[in-house]
């Protein structure tokens, strides 16, 4: 009778070890399962997510078509400007006075972007008593660059402050040009030329506002990234792109009284 027992608690011992293995095994395998269930969904849901971020990446890294580490190159000779060295330290700079009131003041300096400034336009910001200013530059920008002073009033000795954002502005030696206007432009007859339509608006639209000045837009400007145009289909796109900035070329001019004429040779129009 006790070997009787024995031998049938061993038996259940035996039973209970195969099917508790077998739960254990299916249990896992479940377990695996909605894992793996789970993280295929995830990733059918961060995909479209993902897909924008690299677009938006490749965007902001990959927007110009040259490189951005590269030394600006101005050469000033025809001006004969006047060269005046000074030196910023702890953001701070000391620029002398203008020479006369038409004096086009440059301030040559070294800038490094942030991890920040690939992402985001790197900037930087310049206060002083005669006045403030913010002057942007490339994303992921670094190397030689100028800086237009010329609209900070500068009659007299003044002290800047230079903040960068997403750049980096380090303690540096730096050249002030001094380039001589001794030209009045209200007694001048000013042509523009742009490259394509609306940049003469951008760069110079202050200067020939009012004036007795002529604007002649080289292209149409359709070619290129069509950015926001691409919601059109095909070459619309850039049709669309091209037509909308003629407009623009053309509309912009006649809030400054300067506006569409026809060239006497073709039916082309030019903006005045």
């Amino acid at each position: 009778m006790l070997a009787w027992d024995g031998l049938e608690r061993e038996n259940r011992y035996h039973c209970g070890n195969k099917y508790g293995s077998r739960y254990a095994t299916r249990r896992r395998h479940v377990t695996n399962l909605a894992w793996l269930a789970g993280a295929a969904i995830t990733a059918l849901l961060c995909a479209p997510l993902l897909y924008v971020a690299i677009v938006a990446g490749r965007k902001r890294l990959f927007a110009y078509r040259y490189d951005v580490r590269q030394d600006a190159d101005y050469d000033f000779a025809r001006a004969r400007p006047t060269r005046i060295h000074a030196r910023i330290k702890g953001g701070r700079l000391e620029v002398p006075a203008r020479l006369t009131s038409q004096n086009t003041v440059l301030l040559a300096l070294r800038i490094d972007s942030t991890i920040l400034g690939h992402w985001f336009e790197p900037r930087v910001d310049i206060e002083s008593q005669a006045g403030r200013f913010r002057q942007a530059f490339e994303r992921g920008g670094s190397g030689l660059r100028y800086v237009n002073l010329s609209p900070l009033d500068l009659r007299s000795q003044t002290s800047l402050h230079l903040h960068g954002r997403f750049v980096r502005i380090r303690d540096q030696d730096v050249t002030l040009y001094y380039l001589p206007g001794d030209r009045d432009i209200d007694q001048q007859r000013i042509l523009v030329i742009s490259p394509h339509p609306d940049d003469a608006e951008i760069a110079a639209y202050g200067l020939y506002e009012g004036r007795d000045a002529y604007v002649v837009t080289v292209t149409g400007g359709d070619a290129g990234d069509p950015g926001i145009f691409s919601m059109f289909a095909g070459n619309e796109a850039f049709l669309e792109k091209g037509r909308v900035r003629t407009w623009n070329s053309m509309v912009v001019p006649m809030l400054g009284a300067s506006g569409p004429i026809e060239s006497p040779t073709s039916a082309t129009s030019t903006a005045r």
